[in-house]
C-alpha cells in the first residue's frame, strides 16, 4: 500500500501557499448618526396629531381620493416597474442561495459511433507452431455506449465566499423591496396632491365664473351710467380690459384642470377618458387640512423608517459584502465532485450486473499569478463600497433636509392660510357693509358690487393657499415616511 505521507504534505503545502497570498483587509464603514431632534420641528407643532394605524389618507374620509389611489396602486406603471425589479432580485438572491448547497445531478447517455476504415486496422497473430492457423482481430467500426450517470458536486465555503455572495444578493433584495414601498408611498401622495389641486382649481373656476358674471353686470351698468351721461367713455374701457383680463384667467384655470386631470390619469395608469369623474363638492379644503394625520412628535428616529434610507443602507451593506467576495478570491478553494451509475454497450445488459461505474475527485483551485485581475477586481469592489457609503450619507443628509423644509413650508403654509381667512373675513364685512349703504341709498349698487368681487377674489386666494398648506403637509407625511 503506497504511503499517504508524500499526497498529505503535498495539499497542506498548497493550502499553506494560497493563505500565504495576504489578502487586501476589508475596511470598516462609520455608522451616522443623525441628530435626536430637527431644527426646525418648532415651525409645525401647532398641526401635530397622533399617529394612525390605517393609510393615512383614509383619515381624509373623501370615498372619490380612496378609489383613485386603489387605481394607481393597481396600475401605475412605475409601480409595477419596481415591483418587477423586486421580483428580479428575488430570483437572483435564490440563485446565489443555492450555490452554498450540493448539486445532484441525473443525465441518461445514448452514443453511437463510426470509427474510420483507416484507423486502427485489424491485428492478425499467427502461432509458431506448425499447422495451427493464425487469429484475425478486427476492430468494430460501429460502437454503441449507454450510460446512467448520477453525479454530485459540492464547494466548501472555506472562506465564507459563497455566504457573503448570498448575503449581497439579500441585501440588494431588501434594497429594491424598499425601492418598491418608496414607489407606493410617493405615488400616494402624489395622487393626494394631483387631486386635490384638481378640487382646488375646479372651485376657482367656479368663482371665476361668478367674477366674470358680475363684472359683465357692472359694465351693463356702468355702460347705462354712460349714456345718462354719468359716466365716461373711460371707466367704460377700463372694465372691458378688466374683463378681458379675467376672461384670460378663465382659459388658464380651464388649461389646468385639464392639465391636472391628465397628470391623474397618468398617475392611475389609465388614459384620461377612463379617469373616474372627480368633481370639486366634498368636504371643505380647511376641513381637509385638519383631518391629515401627523406625528406626534418628530425625533429623528423617523429617519430608520425611510424607504430611501433603508434602500441605501442595504445597498451599502451589500457592496460591503461584495468586497469580502472579492477578498476571499485571493484564497484557496476547494470543490468535491463524486459520481456513480451504469454503462454498458448493450442496453439489455446497462441493468445487470458488473455495469456500475463511479469516480470521486478532489480539486484545488490556488490562485498563483492572474496578472493583477484580482487585485483589480478588489480595488473596483472597494471603490463600490466607498460610493454605497457616499450614497448612504448623501440619503441621510437628504433626508434630514426634507423633514426641515418641509416642517418650514407646513407651518409658513399654514400662517398663510390663515392670515388669508382674515383677508376674507374683512373682505366679505365690507361687502355687507357696502350692500347695506347701497340698500339705503348711501352708496351706489356698481360700488357693492366692486365689493364683492374684491371678496370672490379673496376666496380665489383663499383655496390657493388652502392648497399650498395641504401639499405642504401631505409632503410632510411623504417625507416622514408615514404609513
Amino acid at each position: 500500500m503506497p504511503d499517504p505521507t508524500p499526497t498529505r504534505v503535498l495539499l497542506a503545502s498548497l493550502l499553506g501557499l494560497g493563505a500565504c497570498a495576504a489578502p487586501p483587509q476589508v475596511p470598516t464603514v462609520p455608522v451616522i448618526e443623525p441628530p435626536p431632534t430637527f431644527l426646525a420641528q418648532g415651525e409645525a407643532d401647532s398641526a401635530l396629531v397622533a399617529e394612525t394605524g390605517s393609510p393615512w389618507w383614509r383619515s381624509l374620509g373623501d370615498s372619490q381620493l380612496d378609489q383613485l389611489i386603489d387605481l394607481a396602486l393597481a396600475n401605475n406603471q412605475d409601480l409595477h416597474a419596481a415591483r418587477a425589479r423586486m421580483d428580479q432580485a428575488r430570483a437572483l438572491a435564490a440563485l446565489d442561495e443555492s450555490g452554498q448547497r450540493p448539486s445532484l445531478n441525473l443525465g441518461p447517455q445514448v452514443s453511437r459511433t463510426r470509427a474510420s476504415d483507416h484507423v486502427d486496422a485489424g491485428v492478425s497473430v499467427s502461432s509458431p507452431a506448425g499447422g495451427v492457423s493464425s487469429l484475425s482481430i478486427t476492430p468494430d467500426t460501429y460502437n454503441t455506449r449507454w450510460r446512467l450517470p448520477l453525479e454530485a458536486s459540492y464547494e466548501p465555503d472555506l472562506w465564507e465566499r459563497l455566504s457573503l455572495t448570498a448575503q449581497a444578493s439579500t441585501q440588494r433584495l431588501r434594497a429594491s423591496e424598499q425601492d418598491l414601498e418608496l414607489a407606493r408611498q410617493s405615488l400616494a401622495a402624489s395622487v393626494v396632491s394631483s387631486y386635490h389641486l384638481l378640487g382646488v382649481h375646479l372651485r376657482q373656476l367656479a368663482l371665476q365664473h361668478e367674477i366674470r358674471e358680475l363684472e359683465e353686470r357692472r359694465l351693463q351698468a356702468r355702460q347705462a351710467r354712460q349714456a345718462a351721461g354719468l359716466a365716461d367713455g373711460a371707466d367704460v374701457a377700463s372694465l372691458q380690459a378688466d374683463m378681458a383680463s379675467t376672461q384670460i384667467q378663465l382659459r388658464q384655470i380651464q388649461e389646468q384642470v385639464a392639465l391636472d386631470r391628465h397628470l391623474l390619469a397618468l398617475l392611475c395608469g389609465v388614459q384620461p377618458h377612463a379617469l373616474p369623474p372627480v368633481v370639486a363638492e366634498g368636504h371643505d379644503l380647511q376641513d381637509q387640512l385638519a383631518r391629515l394625520p401627523l406625528l406626534a412628535d418628530l425625533p429623528a428616529r423617523v429617519l430608520q423608517r425611510r424607504p430611501d434610507v433603508r434602500a441605501a443602507q442595504a445597498r451599502l451593506d451589500a457592496a460591503l459584502a461584495d468586497l469580502g467576495v472579492a477578498r476571499a478570491e485571493f484564497l484557496p478553494s476547494l470543490r468535491l465532485t463524486g459520481g456513480t451509475g451504469l454503462e454498458s454497450s448493450a442496453l439489455s445488459q446497462l441493468l445487470q450486473s458488473g455495469s456500475l461505474i463511479w469516480s470521486l475527485a478532489a480539486q484545488i483551485n490556488l490562485p498563483l499569478f492572474d496578472g493583477g485581475r484580482r487585485d483589480a477586481q478588489f480595488a473596483a469592489a472597494r471603490a463600490l463600497l466607498d460610493e454605497a457609503a457616499r450614497a448612504h450619507e448623501a440619503s441621510v443628509l437628504q433626508a434630514l433636509r426634507e423633514v426641515e423644509d418641509a416642517l418650514v413650508s407646513a407651518g409658513a403654509q399654514q400662517a398663510r392660510v390663515q392670515q388669508q381667512w382674515l383677508a376674507v373675513q374683512a373682505a366679505e364685512r365690507l361687502t355687507r357693509s357696502a350692500s347695506d349703504r347701497a340698500d339705503a341709498g348711501l352708496d351706489t349698487r356698481a360700488r357693492a358690487m366692486e365689493r364683492q368681487q374684491a371678496a370672490l377674489q379673496q376666496r380665489q386666494n383663499l383655496l390657493d393657499a388652502q392648497g399650498q398648506a395641504l401639499i405642504a403637509r401631505v409632503t410632510l407625511l411623504k417625507v416622514l415616511a408615514h404609513p
